[in-house]
């Protein structure tokens, strides 16, 4: 039997400022990364819009 895995996604900028989306799942043991790529223009707007929350 295999381990239930939850899926999670994930947005941020690289140390260079790349905005990335990543989905990867995880067993809480084992992590494994199923995408990452470049955020759209909407998905970089409403990343702005929360990290303006946190400053």
């Amino acid at each position: 039997m295999e381990s239930e895995k939850t899926r999670y996604f994930l947005l941020g900028k690289t140390i260079s400022g790349r905005a990335l989306f990543a989905i990867f799942w995880t067993t809480g043991k084992q992590n494994r990364v199923i995408q990452c790529r470049e955020m759209t223009a909407h998905e970089l707007t409403l990343y702005e819009r929360k990290a303006a929350g946190f400053a």
